[in-house]
Formats: structure tokens, sequence, C-alpha cells
């Protein structure tokens, strides 16, 4: 298994210095420091970790029950407590008091690992990562943050990177002056110029889903098309989000487009739009004719929806061409569930 750590400096409870948090790794354990319980005495005092775990079990079986996976989760822990350290990939430090520079600084033992901080950057906070990367200049290397666009932590030198390349990209495109559909189509016509490439057998998903790999990848699925139209269009200033669906006959598959509020005088455009650029993707061994497939670009819900009426939208499923009217007489007739 690989997991991370949390490190937490306020608990309401002793029963809370171990508890179970929610990620995508194998297993998250969150775990109480403070000036008398540092992470090296925390990492040895199993019995806090037991006692921790035991009302951790009380409360799931006042409501549900554990669960098999967090069974899993405390069972492992328990038989790799004494070596916790070699099972965990990240060290995340979510403090509201303590300061990560001077945590870091007094507890090198976290250097062996990726350290976490609570950083949420959007393509657009380029200044504010260059503030953050300032202040960890002496640690870069083995600082990670989450980026939107990516479902992994992100190192601070590939976000950066990540950042920059769509800033490259999004001033090129200024730099034309396009209207805004116009400058929506020429992203369009740029992010399907990939081939759609699923990852190797070994690799993460991510590999073919996350902004920071698709970018700099020969890798794309569905997801990855959609997240870099979402970063270009939003650092262009244009609304939108990624879309994800899920194949109403079978859940654990499923699809990603974008929606976009496409305002554009110059065309007589305002309305909400679904833009998939998957479908209109570039094929293998195929030169420029995909480069006249408009088929999925700027289309209603309802067409959309007709068009792939197995796919079930997760995101914008309230959303409609009559929504205005829809809420208006929900609020008359007062029905506001």
């Amino acid at each position: 298994m690989n997991g991370e750590l949390v490190l937490v400096d306020n608990i309401i409870d002793e029963n809370l210095e171990f508890d179970l948090g929610c990620n995508d790794l194998d297993f998250s354990l969150s775990i109480f420091v403070s000036d008398k319980k540092t992470l090296e005495k925390q990492l040895k005092n199993k019995k806090a970790f037991n006692r921790c775990m035991n009302f951790y079990r009380e409360i799931r079986d006042l409501s549900e029950g554990l669960i098999t996976d967090e069974e899993k989760e405390i069972s492992y822990i328990e038989e790799n407590f004494d070596n916790l350290l070699d099972s965990v990939e990240f060290i995340r430090l979510s403090f509201e008091v303590t300061d990560n520079l001077d945590f870091i600084k007094k507890n090198p033992i976290l250097l062996s690992k990726k350290i976490v901080l609570e950083y949420f950057f959007d393509i657009t906070d380029y200044n504010e990562l260059q503030q953050v990367m300032n202040t960890y200049k002496k640690y870069i290397n083995n600082i990670y943050v989450r980026l939107d666009g990516n479902s992994n932590y992100v190192s601070l030198i590939d976000c950066y990177k990540t950042m920059n390349y769509i800033k490259e990209q999004s001033e090129n495109i200024k730099k034309l002056e396009l209207s805004p559909m116009e400058n929506i189509m020429y992203v369009y016509d740029l992010v399907r110029s990939r081939v759609y490439q699923y990852e190797d057998k070994d690799d993460s998903l991510g590999k073919s889903r996350d902004l920071s790999e698709v970018v700099f990848g020969d890798k794309i699925v569905c997801l990855g098309y959609a997240n870099i139209f979402h970063a270009l269009l939003f650092d262009l200033g244009i609304d939108n989000k990624v879309v994800t669906l899920v194949d109403k006959n079978n859940e654990t598959r499923g699809h990603a487009r974008n929606v976009v509020y496409v305002k554009d005088p110059k065309y007589n455009i305002d309305g909400v739009y679904y833009f998939d650029p998957t479908w209109n993707s570039k094929r293998k061994n195929e030169n420029n004719e995909y480069l006249n497939r408009y088929n999925f670009f700027a289309k209603t819900k309802s067409y959309i929806e007709n068009d792939n009426s197995h796919l079930e939208d997760r995101i914008c499923s309230t959303y409609s061409t009559n929504m205005l009217n829809t809420v208006e007489r929900i609020i008359k007739d007062e029905k506001y569930y």
C-alpha cells in the first residue's frame, strides 16, 4: 500500500490524535503533533493509535459500521506501524497555527518524503505560485501542491511549468485579437490536434488525464482533452467547466467534456454550450481532415444528450434551456425541494 500522513495541530478530543482521512491513495492517516507530541514521538505512539482506532470503530458502529476499505487501512497501519514512514509517499501539513516553514526546518525527517502544502491553485494563480516558490526555495524539490486539472499532487516545479505553458499559449492567442467565439474555436482546434492515446499498462491513470501530465506527454484521453481545453479558456477569461458523465448502463465507464458560457457580441451569441474536443479529435494516421469536423462544437444540452443518450451528466444535470422558467415556477409554487 502507498499512503500519506496528514499532520494537524488542533484536535477537540484525545481520541482524535490519529484518524483516518480520505484520499485517492491507499490510505490517509491524520496525526496530531505539538511541541510535546512531536512527529518522531507520535510515530512510535502505537498505544494512542490503537485507542483512537478503537474509538473510530465505535463511532462507525453507531452508523453503518466500517466499510471494507477502512478495515483494510486500519489493519495495514496496525501491522506496519513500526515502519510507517516506509509506506508513505506524502506528508501533508494541514496546520491551523503552526508555521509550515518553521516546522520543516525543525523536522528534517520530512525531507525524506514529498511534503504537501495546503495550496489549491487554479491556472491563473501565477503570481501566488511564484511567491510560494520563493518562500520555500530551499526545499523546492520536496514541496507539492494541488493544481486544478490534476487529480494527483504536483510538485511546485511541475506546477510552475504547467502554468507557464498555459500562460504562453494564451498570450499567443491574445495577440491574434480574436472575438470570444473565435478564441474558443482556436483553442478547440489546438486541443483536438492531439491523437487519443491511453496510458501504458503500468502508468497511473493521471498520465493521460492530469493537466500537468498531458500538456507535456503523449498520452491523452477524454479528461485530458477537457482539462487542457478548460485551462486555456479559463486563462483567456472564458467561463467554463469540465463536465463528467457516467454511462447509465455501466457506472464504471464515463466520459468528460466541457460546458462553456459564450458571450460574443460580434456573432450575437449569449448562451451556454457544450464542447467535446475528444470526439472531434485527430485520428491516428490522419492528416488535417479532423479540422472539418465540428459536430460536437457549441451544442446545446438537449442536442448532445439526444445524440448520446446512454451518458448521464452528473455535474450540470439540472441545467436546461428552460431552466429560468423552471426556477421561476418552483419559487412561485414554493416547492423549494
